[in-house]
């Protein structure tokens, strides 16, 4: 499953309208995404203009007549989204934002973060085997993108490398709420690419009505030869005390690849086990819940190369490589490299003609692998076979991760004037991770973190003539300790400790409006006050007389609204080592407005002022990360960064046959933090290792999103989706002006069709090739990525959902350029996935 269209029920259709020129505004938007790259592969180049097809058929069937009469549409449950200060629902948000349901998580079958949102349009994964995936957020990730679990952000070692798990389990989550842009002030300065909140009942959340409830999935697939499964149970002791119990599995060996001589890639598996309990207190007044979770994760940690290569005393922005132990030849390393590249043996200049000596190096790449595609063929080959070479003598390298969550949370309605509820949330995380190669334990991490966050919301209160304001205030801090021992510890001890604070306001024309929508726990309660409140005399609260105010009104909508806020960090991070330390603050402020032009169409914008301070790898990092294949260097001297950004934003919802929505952002940001690649080795046993320096830069950030779908009838519908995100740096230093492993366009959609109890979805979309690379990057070729799925719902007293799926129809070689492993983990071949959920 692509995208969360094909959960979306049928509904009415609409007459004939003809095209406006905002429709064919956006129309012109797709195809010009389309066609940037006109080289297309020839096995399969059509796809790209099928998958163009079906988005226009989506955008453009705004102006088809209807198919038939109208018919009673579908009503479907709101899609709340607990990640944001008013929890709104999901089409209310300035703010471009993503809900992936529970029904969607268990049909892809993902048991890491970043794959399970990794076919949303504008998110990306940073795949690094099957047990380390982050998610990207147009084109940004940690320590851009903050995770978060239940409103709490998640604490571990996964911010530091790409190699380190996401400790939050994915299978049999409620939903994941993606928040793009720098609008969620609750999470920091730090979320300028965006939050992501997985949202599970490790705490119980909604009042329970059985003894006993629950459900289990299990899911099997064909390209790992493994599973995934979970299982969860709630009840209730009596009418106030809530538990529930959660495990989830996950068995897959080495991911098979096609069109390669070697049809797995080594040393890719992961096994993980995640298990937890939680009780809760719930009275008309009261919400205290606590929970303990406990996760074991050991994954492959595929070309993984030992290498002999540190930076050299004289050429500080060189590699030197001892004598290579399985070669035959006596030549180091930097001698090669340096005639190869044509670097100056003293000076700084290389960056110069970088871009000339990639296109050139690229070129006879190219000509070595007669052709592109044979060329990629060739280097997987060749990349597995030094894989092989490089662990012949022992046992190949992996993680074994272990990680303890403990967290408590209360709410409290407060009868005062002035305060609605106080909530507070406390977290404490033990993580430890080591990382084993032939046998033994090359490297410990370790994380000791607590966090606690404390909210106020006030009462609504009416400004002047203007509306009706809502608000929250709150302190969040946050401290954690973290060390690396071993041969890869790169990073120092460090201690962090971080306090901010925030205030959010939300400003509607009537009272209802700027009411918080709380979502379980003490959400019946407020409800009900709320609605005392609304039968009170609280001024002028009539409404307009115009038509769109008044049918948004019966929806539970207002005309407009405004909301603002702002923060203020203070971060300090010391190096317990060497005895140093950085402190510095931060603020952040957001300004965002929504308008229904007409009871159908929305359209909102944000600006926004973000600053981030440095993460701890940026500043003390020094030393051979061998999971990456680099060595890194941090710098004291790095500066906070500031970002100004705006986003636009458009939704259009006929409630009949057709709905659309688009945002495009553009972002300028001072000091920008990049790692910059200053020598790559080029051959022998450490071929791939790089020397990289935390830089910074000015630089651009923009792009867009833009989904549809069309209903043909109550039974069939098409969807459509396409995305790009572009990070342009401004060191003049640089060769290539991009911001390293930017993924690609994309160009998708699918096509719905559902009888009775069945969902028959063909889905599928068009990665462009992406030549916008950094220094030392190549191109990465485009591919296509189709798949194929049948679910069942059952209709009788037994409740569960089956469902059997092709994924990778076409059997494509694809790689993912976002990944550390861009050369050496494609994806995963044709795979025959089944699955079932059975509730009780």
């Amino acid at each position: 499953m692509l995208t969360n269209y094909q959960n979306h029920q049928p509904s009415k259709r609409r007459t004939n309208r003809p095209l406006s020129p905002l429709m064919m505004s956006i129309r012109l938007y797709t195809q010009a995404i389309c066609i940037q790259n006109s080289k297309l592969p020839t096995a399969s180049a059509k796809l790209p203009y099928l998958l163009q097809a079906a988005t226009l058929a989506a955008l453009g069937a705004y102006s088809t007549a209807a198919l038939a009469e109208d018919k009673p549409s579908v009503e479907l449950a709101p899609v709340v989204v607990t990640a944001s200060a008013f929890e709104p629902q999901a089409g209310d948000m300035a703010t471009a934002t993503s809900v992936i349901t529970q029904s969607q998580i268990m049909q892809q079958g993902r048991s890491t973060l970043g794959d399970a949102l990794a076919n949303e349009p504008g998110v990306n994964s940073d795949t690094f085997g099957q047990g380390a995936t982050r998610p990207i957020i147009r084109g940004q990730t940690a320590p851009r993108v903050q995770v978060a679990q239940n409103g709490m952000l998640v604490q571990d070692a996964s911010q530091i490398s790409p190699d380190h798990q996401v400790s939050v389990p994915v299978l049999g989550a409620k939903q994941i709420e993606v928040i793009k842009g720098s609008s969620a002030l609750m999470y920091g300065g730090g979320a300028i690419g965006g939050v992501v909140n997985v949202v599970d009942d490790t705490i119980p959340s909604e009042p329970m009505h059985d003894t006993v409830s629950g459900q289990f999935g299990l899911i099997g697939q064909q390209a790992t030869d493994g599973y995934l499964g979970y299982a969860q149970l709630n009840g209730q002791l009596n009418d106030n005390w809530q538990w529930t119990g959660r495990f989830q599995k996950t068995d897959l060996d080495d991911v098979k690849v096609p069109k390669s001589r070697y049809d797995k890639v080594k040393n890719s598996w992961y096994k993980q086990d995640n298990a937890s309990v939680g009780f809760a207190y719930v009275n008309e007044l009261d919400y205290v819940g606590f929970s303990y979770q406990r996760q074991d994760s050991d994954y492959g940690l595929p070309f993984h190369v030992h290498n002999h290569c540190q930076p050299d005393e004289h050429r500080i922005n060189r590699l030197t490589c001892g004598l290579d132990e399985h070669e035959h030849g006596t030549h180091e390393h930097h001698d090669h490299d340096h005639e190869e590249h044509g670097h100056e043996e003293h000076g700084h200049t290389e960056h110069e003609h970088g871009h000339d000596e990639h296109e050139e190096h690229e070129h006879d790449h190219e000509e070595h692998g007669h052709g592109h595609e044979e060329h990629e063929h060739e280097h997987e080959e060749h990349d597995h076979d030094e894989h092989e070479h490089h662990h012949e003598h022992g046992e190949l390298p992996y993680v074994k991760l272990k990680s303890d969550v403990y967290q408590i949370q209360t709410e409290h309605l407060v009868p005062l004037t002035g305060i609605d509820k106080l909530a507070t949330k406390f977290s404490y995380t033990d993580y430890q991770h080591d990382e084993i190669d032939e046998g033994v334990v090359g490297t410990t991490f370790k994380n000791k973190a607590f966090g606690a966050t404390v909210q106020a919301t006030h009462a609504t209160h009416q400004v002047s003539n203007l509306g009706y304001m809502k608000g929250i205030i709150g302190v969040d801090y946050a401290n954690s300790k973290f060390s690396a021992e071993g041969l890869e510890a790169y990073l120092p001890k460090t201690k962090r400790n971080q306090v901010g604070t925030y205030i959010i306001e939300r400003l509607t024309p009537t009272y209802s409006g700027a009411q918080i929508n709380d979502a379980g726990r003490l959400g019946a309660q407020s409800s009900k006050t709320q609605q005392d409140h609304l039968g009170h005399n609280h001024g002028n609260n009539t409404l307009p007389t115009d038509s769109t105010a008044a049918k948004l009104a019966k929806q539970g909508k207002d005309l407009w609204y405004v909301q603002f806020g702002g923060r203020q960090d203070i971060q300090k991070i010391e190096d317990m080592d060497n005895n140093i330390s950085k402190s510095d603050n931060a603020h952040s402020l957001s300004l965002e407005a929504g308008r229904y032009l007409t009871p159908t169409t929305q359209v909102s914008a944000r600006v926004s002022h973000s600053e981030r301070l440095p993460a701890s790898q940026e500043l003390y990092a020094n030393g051979a990360h061998l999971a990456t294949n680099t060595w890194e260097r941090g710098n004291l001297q790095l500066d906070k960064e500031s970002t100004d950004g705006i986003e636009l934003s458009l939704r259009y919802d006929n409630n009949k046959n057709f709905d659309l929505s688009t945002s495009v952002f553009y972002n300028d940001t001072e000091d920008y933090i990049y790692a910059k690649t200053q020598d790559l080795v080029t051959e022998g046993e450490s071929k791939g290792f790089r020397l990289v320096d935390y830089h910074q830069s000015d630089a651009k950030h923009y792009g867009g999103e833009i989904k549809a779908r069309y209903y043909l009838n109550d039974y069939i519908s098409i969807g459509g989706f396409s995305d790009i995100a572009i990070i342009e740096l401004k060191d003049k230093q640089l060769g290539s002006k991009y911001a390293p492993r930017l993924a690609a366009p994309r160009v998708g959609g699918d096509i719905t069709a559902q009888f009775n109890q069945f969902d028959v979805v063909l889905s599928g979309y068009h990665r462009y090739k992406q030549d916008k690379v950094a220094d030392f990057e190549h191109t990465t070729p485009s591919y296509n990525m189709l798949d194929a799925k049948v679910t069942y719902h059952s209709a009788g007293a037994h409740d569960y959902t089956a469902f059997l799926q092709v994924s990778n129809l076409l059997n494509d070689l694809a790689y993912n350029h976002s990944s550390y492993l861009v050369e050496h983990m494609p994806l995963a071949e044709r795979s025959f996935n089944a699955g079932i959920t059975y509730r009780f």
